[in-house]
């Protein structure tokens, strides 16, 4: 049985192997496997039901499924590792509010273009209709006079207090950031996260691009 935990740009999975037993058939060891296997078929069976209530939560009163929250977030934000980086970022740029642009000297920009409410409209394994998102859309262009390569950019988003990850969704239209960005060129990225609609107001989306430039921040609100 597999869980996959989605991160934009990135995916984590965790693998849960049940061990099967072998049994010699006939008198008490028949017995005994017949046994074993009731048992092993019983705690499968609720192991199955608690992995499925996990990926799709049924609607409470309201009609909005209950979206469990996601991890804390780190106190401090660091560029992740890449394998073709080596050293910390060098090319460092000031924070902007939502609807700017963080500029970095060498002509690379980070536009948050718009972040939008929403509710996720999708029913199917790993949704949960009717609960509250917000849409972020990018806009990042190249100024400088080397492609990048953005197949390994990350966006996340936080909120609340104590803050906490925003859970990243496939779902509304999403688009990661990726392939070689040409000189002069630009790419645009949809990223959708689920966060409590009272939270909408204080938001924080970091964008690590490529290793080189600092992470992009930016706040504001849906």
């Amino acid at each position: 049985m597999t869980e996959t935990y989605r991160v934009a740009g990135n995916a984590q999975r965790r693998v849960i192997t049940t061990a099967h037993s072998w049994r010699r058939p006939g008198g008490i060891g028949s017995l005994l496997a017949a046994t074993c296997l009731a048992v092993t078929l019983s705690a499968c069976s609720s192991s199955s039901g608690a992995g499925d209530q996990v990926a799709t939560q049924p609607p409470t009163s309201s009609g909005v499924a209950s979206m469990p929250p996601g991890p804390l977030a780190p106190a401090t934000h660091e560029a992740a590792q890449r394998p073709t980086v080596t050293g910390a970022p060098s090319v460092s740029a000031a924070p902007a509010t939502f609807g700017g642009t963080v500029s970095y000297p060498d002509g690379l920009t980070v536009t948050l273009a718009s972040a939008t409410a929403a509710t996720m409209s999708g029913s199917g394994p790993g949704s949960f209709p009717g609960a509250p998102l917000v849409i972020v859309d990018l806009v990042v262009h190249n100024g400088t006079t080397a492609a990048i390569n953005l197949d390994h950019s990350l966006v996340s988003l936080e909120s609340g207090n104590p803050r906490r990850i925003g859970r990243a969704f496939g779902s509304e239209g999403a688009v990661d950031l990726s392939g070689i960005l040409a000189p002069g060129a630009d790419a645009k990225g949809k990223y959708v996260f689920g966060v409590p609609a009272a939270e909408q107001s204080d938001l924080h989306v970091y964008v690590d691009l490529d290793g080189i430039h600092t992470i992009a921040e930016f706040t504001g609100r849906a």
